[in-house]
């Protein structure tokens, strides 16, 4: 009977978020096959957030919470008082609550291999990012599989099998966007992802794939840097945005989830693959990657 109910599993983020929590459904579904698993997207975060697996719908129950609103003071000077205290009693019995549920397990966050082995079958919702789990080849051929099934080409370009690459093509992936912006967040250090770029490409004539939330700014400064590379940027959607920086052999990222992703699909298909990631990432890679000691050319600058 608790079979029936269903175990929702809440998303917040952009697609490699979204591509955290579909990872998980894959590896609940085929280890609990007789559960009800819904996917439930939330529009809310600094920036409303699109759902980018809505073809998954196809297949299976994905739910969208829209919950994202602006930044808006709605406290006067009037009410502010006794808003604060109902917002503070509010809080306190919330917080009861998720403690009670916790305890009892019918809320998990989910957010480690450790904490994933914490779901019973009786537990109703998974509420976290899900980005220190283990992606094992297995989770990503399930994903692929349903992608296909809902007629979405995969993640992984063709031209990226093994031995099939394009050895002197380099690709990368810089955001800066809301970085440059959000005081609780600093921008990676430009000259660091250009230090890597250089140590694939030197100083000849090369070409370079590179995709940026801020793409004339990341160009002018790897132009300046590299003055005779060719770039060729990727003006696409995240999806598109993956599939083409699989086709390198050379990848260097910077602190995204977007970044991640692309490492974990190129050092899947190849763990010989070129990838040079920013240390604010390593906790996501030694989760996602289990062994790093597997892939003797990925590099943490």
């Amino acid at each position: 009977m608790l079979n029936k109910i269903p175990l929702k599993i809440h998303c917040w983020g952009g697609l490699g978020s979204q591509l955290y929590a579909w990872a998980l459904f894959e590896d609940l579904i085929k280890n609990m096959p007789s559960k009800k698993f819904v996917l439930v997207f939330h529009t809310s975060g600094v920036t409303e957030r699109v759902n980018n697996l809505g073809f998954l719908r196809q297949k299976i129950d994905i739910r969208e919470v829209r919950d994202f609103k602006e930044n808006v003071n709605l406290v006067n000077a009037t009410s502010s008082v006794q808003f604060n205290s109902l917002a503070n009693i509010k809080s306190i019995i919330l917080q009861l609550i998720k403690v009670i549920s916790l305890k009892l397990r019918f809320l998990e966050s989910a957010n480690s291999e450790l904490e994933k082995r914490r779901i019973r079958f009786w537990t109703l919702q998974l509420r976290g990012h899900y980005s220190n789990t283990g992606i094992k080849a297995e989770t990503l051929l399930l994903m692929e599989k349903r992608a296909r099934e809902c007629g979405q080409s995969w993640l992984v370009s063709e031209i990226s099998k093994v031995g099939n690459y394009v050895d002197s093509l380099t690709g990368s992936h810089i955001r800066l966007g809301d970085l440059i912006t959000l005081e609780s967040k600093t921008p990676l250090d430009i000259p660091r992802v250009t230090n890597q770029l250089f140590s694939y490409v030197g100083d000849g004539v090369c070409k370079i794939l590179l995709a940026s939330d801020t793409l004339e700014i990341a160009k002018s400064i790897i132009s300046n840097i590299l003055p005779k590379c060719k770039i060729e940027e990727i003006d696409c959607d995240p999806w598109s945005t993956i599939k083409k920086l699989t086709t390198v052999n050379n990848f260097v990222g910077t602190n995204s989830k977007i970044s991640v992703w692309i490492a974990i699909l190129l050092l899947h298909r190849n763990k010989f693959a070129n990838v040079s990631l920013p240390h604010e990432v390593l906790h996501h890679m030694e989760s996602n990657l289990v062994r790093r000691s597997d892939y003797p050319n990925l590099i943490i600058y």
